[in-house]
């Protein structure tokens, strides 16, 4: 990142200042009604007799778990304007957020976007003033304690099942998420002779997989190739190991790969940290993209593009639409 800041200057835009206008009837209707639809679908998943969050995986109805992204975008919306605008913490948009994305993980065994979101909280009310540096730490403490307790909560009202949990807390946080990447790419060099280098290529279907909906063609990314690849039997039973970020560079130019990935990655985090008060679509790209780069160090960069695209800019610029429309027919009207 210290050597990515040099190409990122404060007054160089890539792209120009893009903005986005919402009214608070225009927000309310769409955080409500993805909320309300948030509420269906997991209704929908529990009264179809899916057992366990493999199950679910092999099945298309997981494309439509999309609408939580959403979800956490247009709550932190609203969470973000209240809080400029000095109107204090939407205390009922968070609650209900919460219950919601709580009730995700024990149905569909989705744990991110509990810490998606509080994540992003964490980070707007540290940005505004309403807690301080050591607030934010403490908070982060108990979020990374959190990861093997909600660990085995997951899909629990399938399953009825509790996983165990190891005997020290300690070693079950760094054992699971944090052990994963380093375990992926050992596999990618001691297993180096079973593949040929892709040369760039992933990063083609990296683009793919973000812009076009699976259920239309599914291109297979990173993370899905050294699934397939390097452990079928756990792709047949709809499970997976997950990636590593410094795998993809790996798997496409070999060790020097690693740092150019990093690099492409760095790039990216310096210019939305550097841009994220220039607009409030940029800023709302930042906050809710940190867990998403975090996430991707055990994945790949299509888990970077298709959530930022499908969960942040498209909702946004899709609700900027609607506020535009009842406008002109409330102006129209009178």
């Amino acid at each position: 990142m210290s050597i990515s800041d040099w190409w990122v200057d404060e007054g160089n835009l890539w792209l120009g200042e893009w903005d986005i206008s919402v009214g608070k009837a225009s927000l309310n209707l769409s955080l409500y009604g993805v909320l309300f639809l948030s509420i269906i679908y997991m209704w929908y998943v529990y009264t179809t007799g899916v057992s366990s969050k493999p199950e679910l995986l092999r099945s298309n109805i997981i494309y439509l778990g999309v609408i939580y992204g959403v979800v956490n975008t247009f709550s932190l919306l609203k969470v973000l304007i209240c809080v400029r605008n000095k109107d204090g913490i939407p205390f009922y948009t968070v609650g209900v957020t919460l219950i919601t994305f709580i009730g995700a993980l024990l149905i569909l065994g989705q744990r991110d976007f509990i810490f998606r979101y509080m994540i992003g909280l964490v980070v707007i009310f540290y940005s505004y003033g309403i807690c301080g540096k050591i607030v934010m730490y403490f908070l982060g403490i108990i979020m990374i304690s959190m990861v093997p307790i909600m660990g085995t909560l997951k899909s629990y009202l399938l399953s009825q099942d509790v996983s165990r949990i190891s005997d020290n807390i300690f070693v079950s946080v760094f054992s699971g998420e944090f052990m994963s990447a380093g375990r992926n790419i050992d596999t990618l060099v001691l297993r180096s002779c079973e593949w040929n280098y892709k040369y760039g290529k992933t990063l083609i279907t990296d683009v793919m997989r973000a812009v076009v909906p699976a259920p239309i063609y599914k291109f297979q990314n990173p993370t899905n190739w050294f699934r397939n690849q390097m452990h079928p039997e756990l792709a047949s039973q709809g499970k997976g190991p997950g990636f590593t970020l410094a795998g993809e560079g790996f798997i496409n130019f070999g060790y020097i790969g690693i740092p150019i990935w990093f690099m492409l990655v760095s790039l990216t985090i310096v210019y939305l940290y550097k841009k994220r008060r220039s607009s409030m679509l940029l800023y709302l790209i930042y906050i809710s993209s940190i867990p998403i780069f975090i996430y991707s160090l055990r994945a790949d960069i299509a888990n970077i593009i298709s959530p930022i695209l499908k969960h942040v800019a498209v909702p946004l610029l899709m609700m900027s639409g609607l506020s535009y429309v009842l406008r002109s027919t409330l102006v129209s009207y009178r």
